[in-house]
């Protein structure tokens, strides 16, 4: 049987073409018929290129099995690729033809393994942040260095510095080659929390049975910011009032002041009013516990959302439904053999008429 040697080279390249990947084969060789695709059986596979992984496992990935017939150029190479770019472990794959035996082809598939993670530092902040920090990320030495590790990196120190607070934290991730050890990289990890942010405004929508300082009062640890301009928007303040004293409107005129002193004197003196995640999900469910006191079993907040502000504040804005307000109607014993109900509802406490607080 006549041996023949040749190479056949199937590059896998990344084009960004509406979001895919494109496969380019060399054209270099006048053996292969690109417009008449022929049909071989796989003979033999082996893996060249790789140090740290398993090569029956990355035949395996692949999907090319010995014995099978495939065609030359065809699907099954192109799959073949793309199933082992999906690992995230390589930056260069290549399978090469290394000789074909009549119907029958050897070949190798060439790889290009990612850096794999060598040790990384944390910079910017305190140790003990840091140190937590190392829990938060969970980095290991021999992980491979991956864009989405990188991603999932950033977003765990985001997550962390969030719910203290720090929304404005900004992170540099720098990729340095470890000269002690090939393929190999530390990564050095700068982080700058920036300021806590403070909130402007709380905005409650929808809540018509309770008053502004009942919601207030529901969110214990989320406040607004301190805000004391006495003198601005005094001349608006002024006018509406006159306008309201003319037609001798009292309670317009009250309306109008105190909106605006709400609007342009806010003091906060024992509470700040920094923005904590956790502290905020608790007065979400306090304000619903206010309105169940209060009948309203109900309540919910349909939606919620908080936005910055330009001078770096945020605003956060809460939408509440609060449903209808229940009481309670007849209560009837059953098993009190040894009290009355009348003993029993003096016990209780609750008459026909209350406000349902569960």
């Amino acid at each position: 049987m006549q041996v023949r040697n040749f190479f056949i080279i199937l590059v896998f390249c990344i084009v960004s073409v509406n979001g895919t990947a494109q496969i380019t084969i060399g054209d270099d060789l006048t053996d292969i018929n690109y417009s008449n695709p022929k049909e071989y059986e796989v003979g033999g596979i082996t893996i060249t290129g790789v140090r740290y992984l398993d090569n029956n496992v990355l035949i395996m990935l692949s999907g090319l099995v010995v014995g099978d017939k495939i065609m030359i150029p065809g699907d099954e190479i192109t799959e073949a690729i793309r199933n082992l770019w999906d690992q995230g472990l390589f930056e260069n794959i290549r399978i090469i033809a290394q000789k074909t035996q009549g119907d029958v082809i050897f070949l190798e598939i060439n790889l290009v393994e990612r850096a794999r993670l060598s040790k990384f530092s944390i910079t910017g902040v305190g140790k003990s942040d840091a140190d937590n920090l190392r829990d938060e990320i969970n980095l290991v030495a021999g992980d491979v260095v991956t864009e989405n590790l990188m991603i999932r990196t950033e977003n765990a120190i985001k997550d962390f510095y969030w719910a203290k607070g720090f929304l404005n934290t900004e992170i540099e991730i720098l990729r340095e080659p470890d000269t002690a050890r090939p393929n190999h990289v530390i990564l050095n990890i700068d982080i700058d929390k920036n300021n806590k942010v403070k909130i402007y405004n709380v905005n409650v929508y929808g809540n018509d049975r309770l008053t502004e300082q009942q919601v207030e009062k529901a969110f214990k640890n989320t406040k607004e910011k301190s805000v004391v301009q006495p003198l601005t928007h005094l001349d608006t303040l002024i006018t509406s009032s006159v306008a309201a004293g003319r037609n001798l409107d009292a309670v317009d005129v009250v309306n109008n002041v105190g909106q605006y002193f709400s609007d342009n004197l806010k003091l906060r003196i024992f509470k700040t009013s920094k923005y904590i995640e956790d502290d905020y999900k608790e007065d979400k469910l306090n304000l619903i516990k206010k309105y169940n006191e209060l009948g309203y079993r109900d309540a919910k907040i349909t939606k919620d959302s908080t936005y910055k502000n330009p001078d770096g504040t945020i605003n956060v804005d809460i939408y509440i439904d609060e449903g209808n307000q229940y009481y309670f109607r007849n209560i009837t014993w059953v098993g009190n053999t040894k009290f009355s109900a009348e003993q029993l509802n003096s016990i209780l406490r609750i008459r026909k008429g209350d406000i349902y607080n569960q």
